[in-house]
C-alpha cells in the first residue's frame, strides 16, 4: 500500500505540473516583442527535483522525464538513466499564472512607434514678451568729469607720443646729394618714449644716429611709449626722391 501511494502521489504530481507549470511554460507575455533581449514565454516557478539514484533507476519504480517532442513531463516505469522521482515545492509560492510577464521587465521598447521609447513633441513655450523697464531722464549736471591729469583726461586716459622730427623733409634733390644724411628727433619728454626706423619697408631698428639715405628711398619711423602714462604714436613716412644731374660734355 505504501508503495501504491507512492506512486499514484508521483502520477499526479507530474500530472499537475503539465497543467499549472507548463502553462507558465507557455504563456506570452503581453508585450514580449517590446522586451529587450526576450520575445517568448518564461517560466518563473521554482521547484527542487530529487532525481533516481542509480539503482533506483534499475527498478520499475516510476519516474518522470522531460519529452521534447511532446513538450512535456511523462511517467514511466523505465528508462536508460536515473529521472525525476519526485518534486518537492522550493520556499518560494509560485504564482497563480495570473501575473502579466511585463512586471518583471526593468524596460519595454516603444509602442507606438520604432524607435526605442515612445515620445512626443511638445510645443516650444512662447515667451511672454520683453520685460518692460521703466526709463527716465538723468540730469546732465549729474555728471562729474574727472579732472585732467598728465593723461589729458580720465585717470586711465593715456597721453599720445609726438611724432618724431626729420632733419630733411620729403622732396626731390639733386643727385650729388645722395647719399643723404639724415637726423631723426624725438620732441618727447626723457625716458618716455624709444625712437624706431624703417628704410624702403624693411625690418624696423632702434635709432641710435644720423643714417646715410640712398636716393628713392621711404623712411618711415614711429615713436614707441616706454612710460605708463604715454600711448605710442603711429609711423611717419618720409620719401627723398632724386633729380637726374647733367652730364659733361666730353671735351
Amino acid at each position: 500500500m505504501v508503495t501504491f501511494a507512492r506512486d499514484q502521489k508521483q502520477i499526479s504530481d507530474v500530472d499537475s505540473l503539465n497543467r499549472s507549470v507548463l502553462a507558465a511554460l507557455k504563456r506570452s507575455m503581453s508585450h514580449a516583442s517590446r522586451v529587450p533581449t526576450l520575445s517568448g514565454s518564461k517560466i518563473d516557478e521554482r521547484l527542487t527535483l530529487t532525481m533516481q539514484s542509480p539503482g533506483e533507476a534499475l527498478g520499475n519504480g516510476w519516474r518522470a522525464y522531460w519529452d521534447a517532442n511532446a513538450y512535456r513531463f511523462i511517467t514511466g516505469k523505465t528508462g536508460d538513466a536515473p529521472e525525476i522521482k519526485r518534486f518537492v515545492p522550493g520556499d518560494r509560492v509560485t504564482s497563480d499564472g495570473k501575473e502579466d510577464a511585463n512586471a518583471k521587465s526593468s524596460m519595454v521598447n516603444a509602442a507606438r512607434d520604432n524607435c526605442i521609447w515612445d515620445y512626443q513633441e511638445a510645443p516650444p513655450t512662447i515667451p511672454a514678451g520683453p520685460s518692460m523697464i521703466p526709463l527716465s531722464e538723468v540730469s546732465e549736471s549729474a555728471a562729474i568729469p574727472f579732472p585732467t591729469g598728465p593723461g589729458g583726461g580720465g585717470p586711465h586716459s593715456l597721453t599720445p607720443l609726438a611724432a618724431p622730427t626729420f632733419s630733411i623733409g620729403s622732396g626731390a634733390f639733386p643727385i650729388a646729394s645722395f647719399n643723404a644724411p639724415l637726423t631723426i628727433g624725438n620732441p618727447n619728454p626723457a625716458r618716455t618714449s624709444t625712437l624706431y626706423y624703417s628704410i624702403d619697408f624693411g625690418n624696423w631698428k632702434a635709432y641710435s644716429g644720423p643714417l646715410s639715405v640712398p636716393p628713392g628711398s621711404v623712411v618711415a619711423a614711429q615713436a614707441i611709449a616706454t612710460s605708463d602714462l604715454y600711448s605710442d604714436r603711429s609711423r611717419v613716412d618720409q620719401s627723398y626722391d632724386f633729380i637726374p644731374g647733367s652730364l659733361i660734355p666730353p671735351p
